[in-house]
């Protein structure tokens, strides 16, 4: 963290300096203002989108696509926590944020789909403006936490994320068995009501 702070610190001089070279200050400087941008990350995600998403909700369902992302992210911080090289952490986060931009976001928002008007809104409003943030929070507190007081390196880390990935695969399964029930008792109202209109 050190270094990165001190490269942090270079970049108005760097910036004055460089020519048309891109320097590990102003390389960071970019990914941190436009985090997640790399072009590989965007081509996947754009590629799931068209060819994979919907094949996946058509055969698998909702309830498996939810638990598609923590299964794969669970993977992931498991091969960065046994071989932390550069190279399997690139192609952990390349997987995980493609999957997260396509998949993901899809199956979001199709669970909101058998609850009533006021769910949608009023969880939807709570889940994007405050669960998200807090979600950053508690991320940035185990960051300082691991690294100030722990003094965790990259395969603690994953090890820390894969345990929690571990408790969200759980929870994505419930929320996939909740989703199932939910429309079940859905199509049993929907059947019922159109059984009342036709015998009337």
């Amino acid at each position: 963290l050190l270094a990165f702070a001190l490269s942090l610190d270079e970049i108005i001089v760097t910036t004055f300096t460089i020519g048309q070279e891109q320097t590990l200050p102003i390389w960071i400087f970019t990914n941190y203002a436009r985090p997640n941008q790399l072009p590989i990350v965007n081509v996947v995600g754009l590629l799931l989108q068209l060819f994979v998403v919907s094949r996946i909700v058509k055969y698998l369902g909702i309830p498996w696509a939810v638990m598609i992302l923590p299964m794969l992210s669970f993977t992931a911080y498991g091969i960065i926590a046994v071989y932390p090289a550069l190279m399997a952490v690139l192609a952990a986060k390349v997987a995980e944020n493609s999957t997260d931009y396509s998949l993901n976001n899809t199956v979001r928002n199709m669970l909101f789909l058998p609850c009533t008007y006021e769910q949608k809104f009023s969880a939807k409003q709570a889940i994007d403006s405050f669960f998200v943030r807090m979600g950053d929070v508690l991320s940035a507190a185990l960051v300082f936490v691991g690294t100030s007081i722990l003094s965790l390196h990259p395969r603690g880390f994953a090890a820390v994320n894969a345990a929690i990935v571990a408790a969200w695969l759980f929870l994505a399964w419930q929320v996939g068995r909740q989703y199932a029930q939910l429309t079940a008792q859905q199509a049993q109202k929907s059947a019922g009501a159109a059984g009342v209109i036709s015998r009337a």
